[in-house]
């Protein structure tokens, strides 16, 4: 059996990239409610961080353990695949903040 492998990405929304990207995922409307720079190089451009886990290789993942009364549960993955899209705002000295979560 052939597990799945998958890796994280990331990009700052304040490149183009990543806020084109943030607007074709989660629309203009969640991008637009996003803080922005106020001061330095980056002044006027939005906060924030689009993250995505992406399958790389299909195969086998499994979702919860083996008990002794039932086979362990899982699922097919296949290539290029999104888990998960989300969007994060740093917060100094703590955990980020999650603004927006897609699971698919």
């Amino acid at each position: 059996m052939t597990t799945a492998k998958f890796e994280t990405k990331s990009t700052p929304i304040a490149s183009e990239f990543g806020e084109n990207l943030a607007r074709k995922w989660f629309g203009d409307e969640v991008v637009d409610r996003l803080p922005r720079y106020v001061k330095g190089e980056k002044a006027g451009q939005i906060k924030g961080w689009l993250k995505w886990t992406k399958v790389t290789k299909g195969g086998w993942q499994r979702i919860a353990p083996a008990t002794a009364n039932s086979d362990a549960s899982g699922r097919v993955l296949y290539p290029n695949q999104y888990l998960r899209k989300w969007i994060e705002l740093p917060v100094w000295g703590g955990e980020p903040e999650i603004i927006a979560d897609r699971m698919t």
